[in-house]
């Protein structure tokens, strides 16, 4: 792998100004998307429930779906891309 060229493709710079690289960070915010909000219709479901009261109070569920909620909110904003640079984000193969 001597070929400057070929090297070229390998570079830390192309990699992340590439098309396909910025698409594989674009997916990774959708699947976290997908997944905070996913996890936040659970425990509201979960926290509605009179028959769970005890362990929402045991388990502080209250907290916790607020703190995912804090995760949806990162994970939705414009910068959230940005701290994923140097990451290998998500695989558009597995789109689930």
């Amino acid at each position: 792998m001597s070929d400057p060229e070929l090297r070229r493709y390998f570079e830390r710079d192309y990699v992340i100004n590439s098309d396909w690289y910025k698409e594989r960070l674009q997916l990774k915010q959708q699947k976290d998307i997908n997944f905070y909000s996913n996890q936040i219709s659970y425990l509201e479901r979960f926290i509605s429930n009179v028959e769970n009261n005890l362990l929402v109070a045991e388990m502080d569920l209250d907290t916790r779906l607020q703190n995912v909620k804090n995760m949806l909110a990162t994970a939705s904003s414009p910068d959230y891309i940005d701290s994923l640079v140097g990451t290998i984000g998500a695989d558009p193969l597995y789109r689930k």
